[in-house]
């Protein structure tokens, strides 16, 4: 829970329901989690063991929950984040996730930055070493169809 001590646990339950509601369309409960991944971000867990940036986390439940201004502040600050420290799968997911706010936004101009960031993401992840398209199959389903990106087992 949002202000209070919390277990490992706790936390990386939390921040997996991020992703995965977001991912499921469950925005409503991705953007419920949204003082949550703020609160680790800002206790200086940074990187969350096997998902990621604390502030993607961030950016992605701001997203879900409409928060345009917050999610881009997110997503700025864990492209930073990632680019410091050399992780290049967290400057690649945070390339998708982009492209998928843009999607969840989809105001004028929003389907042509999600493809933009969508290739930038297919890319990164090549650069990373997955260029065999090799977690692809995390990336939502709609944003797929607007970059014409591969799904799993393509």
């Amino acid at each position: 829970k949002a202000g209070q001590e919390n277990q490992f646990g706790a936390w990386y339950a939390g921040m997996a329901t991020v992703q995965v509601a977001a991912m499921l369309g469950l925005r409503e409960r991705c953007a419920a989690l949204y003082d949550c991944a703020v609160q680790l971000d800002g206790a200086g867990t940074h990187v969350v063991w096997d998902l990621g940036l604390a502030g993607k986390h961030a950016a992605i439940a701001a997203a879900a929950g409409g928060q345009w201004e917050r999610a881009e502040r997110h997503f700025d600050e864990a492209a930073e984040r990632a680019e410091a420290i050399g992780d290049r799968l967290d400057t690649a997911d945070l390339l998708r996730w982009r492209a998928q706010a843009r999607l969840w936004r989809n105001a004028a101009g929003d389907r042509a930055e999600a493809r933009a960031f969508a290739e930038a993401a297919r890319e990164a992840y090549a650069a990373s070493g997955r260029s065999n398209g090799s977690g692809w199959w995390r990336f939502p389903r709609a944003a797929h169809r607007v970059a014409g990106l591969p799904r799993r087992g393509s």
